[in-house]
C-alpha cells in the first residue's frame, strides 16, 4: 500500500534520414513447458507479436515524422488453483443440480491488440518548435480470469474485455532565449474498458476459496475522458535553473457495475457447498421498488431490464497542481535540488463534502562529488495522491450501496458521506439462506426484501493520502569499469483510505479462542455498516547494494541486494478479505502482502569479439532474479466472529499476513546475433529462454483453514498451501529483427 513510483517515457522522434525496424518474436506449447496448474491435454500457448518503426524527413531540416505499430495475437490455457482441480468433478455435480453451465479445464485466454503512434515535429520559425503525437490501442482479452478477493475464479467467473485507448497530445517548445525556454502541452485522451462477463449466472463462492458465475468486484464497464493542459517555464541566471509549471486536468468518468446481481450465494466449506448450505444469500434490489422482477433462469441479463439504467454512473472531476523548483549548481562538487509542489483536487460530490486544500508538497535533493570517484545523493519529498485515482470504484460502492441518508448513519459513524444508495444489499443467513438460495436458483424468484445487510459508505470528510520520502545512496568507483553503491530509502504513507471495521456492531460474546464476536447490530435497518475513511498507513525501510560494470570489452554486469520491510494496516480498501477482522484495528498492524525481506538480481551481458571465427557477433545475456516468499492471510473461511463480512476471518488468534509464501527464484537467457544485410541494413535473430531451469514459482496460495481452532488440522478437502497461481513455466521465445 505504499505511495510510490516515477515512470517516465521518452518516444522517438523522426530525423533528417529515413530509419526504422521491423521485428517478430514468437512463442509455442511445443517448445515451452507446462504449467502445473494447466492438465496436459489442454495445454496452449500461442504468440505472435510484430512490428515495426519507421521515421524520416518531411521536409529537410523543417519538419520530421516517427510512426510505430505492434500486434500481437495470444492463446494461452487458464490456469486453475488446485483446489478447483482436485475437486472438478463434484463442483460440476452440484452445478448440474441447478441446470447450471459447467466448469472447464479447457479454456483458452486470448491477448489480441493491435496499437499504432503517429509523431510529426515542426520546426517553426527560429524559436519554436512543435510536436503532436497520437497513440491508439484496440486490445481484445476473452476468457479473461475474472473474480477478487482471495477466492480462486473457476472458467465461469471469466469475462471478456474490451479495451480502446486513444490520446492525441500538442507539444509547444518556445526558446526566447538561450535562457528562457517555455513548454506548453495540451492533451486530450480517452479510455473505454469493457469488462463483460462470460455469464450472468449466481456467483457461487466458496468463501476464500473457489468462486463461479458472474463476478461480483469488477466493473463491467468504463470510460474515462480526460483533458490536460500544463506550462513549464525554465529560467537559467548564473548557476541556477529555475522552473515554474502548471497542470490543470478535467475528467469525466462514466461507469456500469452490475454490483451483486443477479446475486451472491457464500457457502463457508466445501462440504457446505456439497449439501448446498450455503451460509449468505446477498442479493440487490432497487431502493424505491416495491417487488423484484426476478429472472428467467436462462440467465439471459445479469439486472432486471427495468432497473439497468441504474447500475450506471457519471462523474466529473478535476485537479490542479503548480510548482516551483531551482537547481543550484552551488559548486563544482555540489549541486542542489529544491522546490514545492501543490495540488488540490474537485472531488465528485456529495461524496467529499470539501476539497483538501493544504496539499503543500516540498522537496529537497543534493548531489555531492566527495572525489572524483565518488559521489553523494539524497533528498526528501512530501507526495500527495489523488483521492479519486486511490478510491476509484468506492465511488461507484457507496453510490449503490451507502446508507448515509438514514439518520443513525451519523450517529454510528459521524460524518458519514450522505448519499442515497441506489440499491439494498439485501441478506440472509442460517437456514433460510438454503431455500431461498434454492428456490432462487430453480425458479428465478426471489423473496421479499429484508431491507437489511451489507453497506458499503465513505467518510465525507476524506482527505488526499500522502507519503514521505527519503533516500541517500553513496557511489564509488573502484576501478576497471566498477562502481559499489550503497543506498537507503524510506517510505511513509499516511491517511490512506481504507475500509474499516462493522461500525453498526457490538460485542456479544467471545470465541473459544478469546476473539469478540460482534453479532450485534445497534440499528438494525443499517445493517452491516462498513465505512472507508483515512485511516491506512503504510512504511518501507530497503537498503540496497549494487555492484556494476558497465559494457565495455565485451562485458558488463551488475548485480544488486535489496534488504527491506514493509509494514502496513491493511492491503486493500475494496477488497472483503482485507476488510479489519474485528473491532479494534490495531490487530491489524503487520508485514505488508507487498512485503519482500530479501531481493537479489543479477544481470549480466557478454559480447563475443569480432574476431574470433564462427561464434563473432554472438551476444548473451542472463538476468537471476532471488526473493524471499511474499506473506499471506490464513482465513477461517466462515462468518465466525458474526460481523456480516464472512471473507476476513482468522482461525485462532492469527493476525494478518502470518503465512510466508514460498520464495522466488528464477533465470533468464538471452542468445542473440547481429548480422549485415547489405548497406546499413542490419538483421538480429534471437533467442530468449525465460525460467530456463523451470521452476516453479508460486504466486498465490490457498489459505482458506477450514475453521476456527487451529488444534483442528485444516481441512483437507481446501488444499490448504496448495497454489492457487502460479508463474510461467520455462518458456521459449524466437525473434528476428531488421534495422534499417
Amino acid at each position: 500500500m505504499p505511495l510510490g513510483g516515477f515512470v517516465n517515457i521518452v518516444t522517438k522522434s523522426g530525423t533528417n534520414q529515413v530509419q526504422g525496424s521491423a521485428y517478430y518474436y514468437g512463442m509455442d506449447a511445443a517448445l515451452n513447458a507446462r504449467s502445473i496448474l494447466v492438465r496436459p491435454e489442454y495445454n496452449t500457448l500461442s504468440q505472435h507479436q510484430y512490428g515495426g518503426t519507421v521515421g524520416g524527413p518531411l521536409v529537410q531540416n523543417r519538419s520530421r515524422i516517427f510512426l510505430n505499430y505492434e500486434g500481437q495475437q495470444r492463446k494461452e490455457s487458464n490456469r486453475f488453483s488446485q483446489v478447483i482441480l482436485d475437486n472438478f468433478d463434484a463442483l460440476n455435480a452440484v452445478r448440474a443440480r441447478f441446470h447450471l453451465k459447467p466448469e472447464t479445464l479447457n479454456q483458452v485466454h486470448t491477448n489480441d491488440y493491435n496499437q499504432f503512434l503517429v509523431k510529426p515535429d515542426l520546426q517553426l520559425g527560429a524559436h519554436h518548435t512543435a510536436s503532436l503525437r497520437y497513440n491508439y490501442l484496440n486490445s481484445e482479452a476473452l476468457n479473461f480470469p475474472g473474480g477478487g478477493g482471495r477466492a480462486s475464479p473457476a472458467s465461469t467467473a471469466a469475462r471478456n474485455n474490451e479495451t480502446r485507448d486513444q490520446a492525441a497530445v500538442v507539444n509547444l517548445v518556445s526558446v526566447f532565449t538561450p535562457r528562457l525556454l517555455n513548454e506548453a502541452r495540451f492533451q486530450w485522451a480517452r479510455r473505454t474498458y469493457d469488462f463483460q462477463a462470460t455469464t450472468n449466472e449466481p456467483a457461487l463462492e466458496i468463501s476464500n476459496l473457489i468462486l463461479m458465475g458472474k463476478t461480483t468486484s469488477d466493473m463491467d464497464f468504463y470510460r474515462e475522458s480526460r483533458a490536460q493542459m500544463t506550462d513549464n517555464l525554465l529560467i537559467e541566471r548564473g548557476g541556477h535553473q529555475i522552473k515554474l509549471g502548471a497542470d490543470v486536468n478535467f475528467l469525466n468518468d462514466e461507469g456500469q457495475w452490475n454490483l451483486f446481481f443477479p446475486a451472491r450465494i457464500i457457502f463457508p466449506t466445501l462440504q457446505a457447498f456439497y449439501s448446498f448450505t450455503p451460509a449468505v444469500f446477498w442479493w440487490p434490489s432497487l431502493k424505491d421498488a416495491l417487488d423484484h422482477p426476478g429472472f428467467t433462469t436462462a440467465w439471459n441479463a445479469a439486472v432486471p431490464s427495468a432497473w439497468s439504467s441504474q447500475t450506471r454512473l457519471a462523474l466529473n472531476h478535476s485537479m490542479f497542481g503548480v510548482f516551483a523548483q531551482d537547481q543550484w549548481k552551488v559548486s563544482s562538487k555540489l549541486s542542489l535540488n529544491y522546490g514545492v509542489r501543490y495540488d488540490v483536487e474537485g472531488y465528485p460530490r456529495p461524496y467529499v463534502a470539501k476539497k483538501d486544500l493544504d496539499n503543500v508538497q516540498p522537496r529537497v535533493g543534493l548531489a555531492y562529488a566527495y572525489s572524483p570517484q565518488g559521489v553523494i545523493r539524497a533528498g526528501y519529498g512530501l507526495f500527495t495522491d489523488r483521492l479519486a485515482s486511490s478510491v476509484g470504484q468506492i465511488f461507484w460502492a457507496t453510490e449503490w450501496l451507502a446508507r448515509g441518508d438514514l439518520p443513525n448513519a451519523q450517529v454510528v459513524f459521524p460524518g458519514v458521506a450522505p448519499v442515497h444508495g441506489r440499491f439494498y444489499q439485501n441478506t440472509i443467513g442460517g437456514a433460510a439462506a438454503t431455500t431461498a438460495a434454492v428456490n432462487f436458483l430453480t425458479t428465478g424468484q426471489l423473496p421479499p426484501a429484508t431491507r437489511t445487510g451489507f453497506s458499503d459508505n465513505m467518510d465525507a470528510n476524506l482527505v488526499n493520502p500522502y507519503s514521505h520520502q527519503a533516500s541517500v545512496q553513496v557511489s564509488q568507483e573502484v576501478g576497471s569499469g566498477f562502481a559499489v553503491s550503497a543506498s537507503y530509502l524510506f517510505l511513509k504513507a499516511e491517511s490512506v483510505p481504507l475500509t474499516g471495521p462493522n461500525v453498526n456492531a457490538f460485542q456479544t460474546g467471545v470465541l473459544s479462542t478469546g476473539k469478540p464476536i460482534v453479532a450485534g447490530r445497534r440499528f438494525p435497518e443499517l445493517g452491516d455498516f462498513f465505512v472507508i475513511s483515512n485511516t491506512g498507513w503504510s512504511t518501507h525501510h530497503g537498503g540496497t547494494f549494487e555492484l556494476e560494470k558497465r559494457f565495455s570489452g565485451s562485458i558488463g554486469v551488475h548485480a544488486s541486494y535489496t534488504f527491506s520491510r514493509t509494514r502496513s494496516n491493511g492491503d486493500s480498501v475494496a477488497n472483503l478479505a482485507d476488510f479489519s477482522e474485528g473491532l479494534d484495528t490495531s490487530l491489524e498492524e503487520t508485514l505488508s502482502r507487498q512485503h519482500v525481506a530479501h531481493r537479489f538480481t543479477l544481470s549480466f551481458i557478454g559480447a563475443v569479439p569480432r574476431g574470433m571465427a564462427v561464434l563473432h557477433d554472438f551476444r548473451l545475456s542472463s538476468l537471476v532474479s532471488l526473493e524471499s516468499g511474499r506473506y499471506f492471510t490464513i482465513f477461517a473461511g466462515r462468518d465466525a466472529n458474526g460481523d456480516g463480512n464472512p471473507n476476513s476471518d482468522r482461525p485462532g488468534n492469527l493476525g494478518r499476513n502470518t503465512l510466508q509464501g514460498p520464495a522466488y527464484a528464477s533465470v533468464d537467457i538471452r542468445i542473440s546475433r547481429d548480422f549485415g544485410l547489405g548497406g546499413k541494413t542490419r538483421g538480429e535473430v534471437s533467442v530468449d529462454v525465460f525460467n530456463l531451469f523451470d521452476r516453479v514459482n508460486v504466486k498465490d496460495l490457498n489459505t482458506n483453514w477450514g475453521g476456527f481452532d487451529l488444534s483442528v488440522p485444516p481441512d483437507p478437502l481446501l488444499a490448504y498451501g496448495t497454489p492457487r497461481d502460479v508463474f510461467n513455466p520455462r518458456q521459449v521465445q524466437l525473434g528476428v529483427k531488421v534495422r534499417f
